[in-house]
């Protein structure tokens, strides 16, 4: 468990290295004047400095409004969002405590409150006196000049168990239960990203990993866009592909938030609804075991040329994952080199597209090369087997080809098109300029 503060240093650190990045603190979008219309060519907004009050114009080729629950940019747009939003009013408290050598061999990074005085939730965030905790209360005592930090303490000591306890309060803040996704995630040349495009509840954590994995579909399409190497129906592709995941991703967590209270309304009764503890928590198995929704999503969209297989049926499409190099799916990892010199394939995947074959298909790198002159496009290619690059057979049996078979994979990690042998290697060009959007899917 880490916390926002610590993390936010990290992203700022590497965004500053690159060296490509105006960063600006201190800067609130006013006014959206172009950019959300089909026909718009660029996007300019209008953008207030809260320091000194001072209004400046930005344009630009397209905007990616990642500016939060609240999102300016997305009400401006008027798009709704779909789900169930203000299920409950909660205080976000930070806070300094000596907790930990209370706690004895009950260690956790979530430790779930639920007695007569208290119900929630106290999370530890450095095993060092740093801890934050959700407390729930009624909407009219949803301002901070109700709940102060006074009761935020009577609230700490009651879900410790410490009468004593003498809590620092570092801050205080004010949020709501959503399960909401916006019903579009790019309008114009506009897209939405993280909170602005979809709010889960927390339990479960999945909010920050989707919102990773939203920005890692759509950057790439973005950038390929902006080089001019791909239509602008390229980065449309991140609405079909990312939009129903996020969906059902808001409902599990939703699901996940009214298990919780479950097994805090029968940790305290001693029952719910018929059921023991014992068996609340059995049905709640979902909470936390979520790979198959985090690493099992099927993209299906014009940037995946299919092949007409399907990934593998599992009994829990939510929690199950099965690795599969099924189109769309996410690049399977399987171990290259050797044991004392391995090298995972994931490692392999960068910012150009990839082509994964075997050594023994020559065919595939001249392929490569048309296809990367034909598109203008980078496609790095690495023959399975040669020195360094060993595979012991694992490529063709775990990526579903023939010995001389071959996948081509997005920035993202994503399969886009394989073709089971050598024989296919002519397709290539063609498969990707069916991915970049230059032509239609037949």
């Amino acid at each position: 468990m880490s916390s926002q503060d610590l993390l936010e240093q990290v992203l700022l650190d590497g965004a500053r290295a690159t060296g490509l990045v105006d960063l600006r603190f201190g800067v609130e979008a006013t006014a959206l004047l172009k950019g959300g219309e089909a026909g718009d060519d660029g996007v300019e907004i209008e953008v207030r400095h809260t320091a000194t009050g001072v209004r400046e114009r930005l344009a630009g080729k397209a905007l990616v409004a990642a500016d939060g629950a609240s999102s300016f940019i997305r009400n401006t747009l008027g798009l709704a969002l779909e789900g169930d939003s203000g299920l409950s009013h909660l205080i976000n408290c930070y806070f300094r405590a000596d907790i930990e050598r209370h706690i004895e061999a009950r260690k956790g990074v979530v430790l779930f409150i639920s007695n007569p005085r208290a119900r929630g939730v106290l999370q530890p965030l450095d095993a060092r006196g740093r801890w934050l905790c959700q407390i729930q209360v009624r909407p009219e005592d949803w301002t901070l000049d109700t709940f102060d930090p006074e009761k935020a303490t009577a609230w700490i000591r009651d879900a410790t168990g410490l009468p004593e306890l003498k809590p620092e309060i570092l801050s205080l803040g004010l949020w709501k239960l959503n399960a909401t996704v916006a019903e579009r995630l790019v309008q114009g040349r506009i897209v939405l990203c993280g909170d602005a495009a979809h709010q889960f509840p927390p339990t479960g954590g999945l909010g920050v990993n989707t919102g990773l994995q939203g920005m890692h579909n759509v950057m790439w399409k973005l950038a390929y866009w902006l080089q001019g190497k791909a239509d602008w129906s390229l980065v449309e592709t991140y609405d079909a592909e990312r939009r129903a995941i996020a969906r059902r991703i808001a409902d599990q967590s939703l699901e996940n938030s009214a298990n919780v209270g479950r097994i805090q309304a029968a940790a305290v009764s001693g029952r719910d609804s018929g059921l023991s503890v014992d068996q609340v928590v059995a049905a709640s198995r979902r909470y936390g075991n979520h790979l198959g929704v985090e690493f099992g999503a099927a993209y299906q969209s014009p940037a995946i040329v299919g092949d007409g297989t399907h990934p593998p049926a599992v009994d829990d499409t939510y929690s199950d994952y099965v690795p599969s190099a099924v189109p769309g799916c996410r690049a399977p990892h399987f171990w290259l080199g050797w044991p004392d010199a391995r090298l995972s394939s994931l490692d392999l995947f960068g910012p150009a597209f990839t082509l994964l074959s075997a050594c023994s298909s020559p065919a595939w790198a001249d392929a490569a090369s048309d296809a990367s002159t034909s598109c203008d496009v980078q496609i790095d290619v690495y023959e399975l087997g040669r020195p360094g690059l060993a595979d012991q057979g694992q490529f063709a049996q775990l990526y579903g080809v023939e010995g001389d078979g071959a996948v081509l994979v997005r920035p993202d990690g994503y399969v886009a098109w394989r073709h089971q042998s050598a024989a296919g290697a002519p397709e290539l060009t063609t498969a990707l300029a069916t991915i970049l959007g230059l032509r239609s899917a037949s």
